[in-house]
């Protein structure tokens, strides 16, 4: 079974280049829901998920992002 992955296309401002990050189908569920403020009970119960298994899939976005924020400041340095 291949994971489904989502594409997430951030645009830089002032910048040509275009960034994707790749969640799985779970980490975007995840991200959709942190986003509309609902506690870990609350995600937790809707995804039938556990926390921790909910913390692994928000580390796993955390790591994500945390790539893209240094790509943004190496894309920021060249100009």
């Amino acid at each position: 079974m291949q994971k489904m992955k989502r594409s997430l296309t951030l645009n830089v401002s002032n910048h040509l280049r275009k960034t994707d990050i790749m969640f799985t189908k779970r980490e975007q569920q995840c991200f959709e829901h942190i986003s509309r403020n609902e506690t870990i009970s609350q995600i937790t119960t809707n995804l039938y998920i556990t926390e921790r298994t909910l913390h692994f899939y928000l580390n796993n976005i955390i790591k994500k992002l945390q790539l893209f924020n240094k790509q943004i400041r190496e894309i920021t340095h060249e100009s």
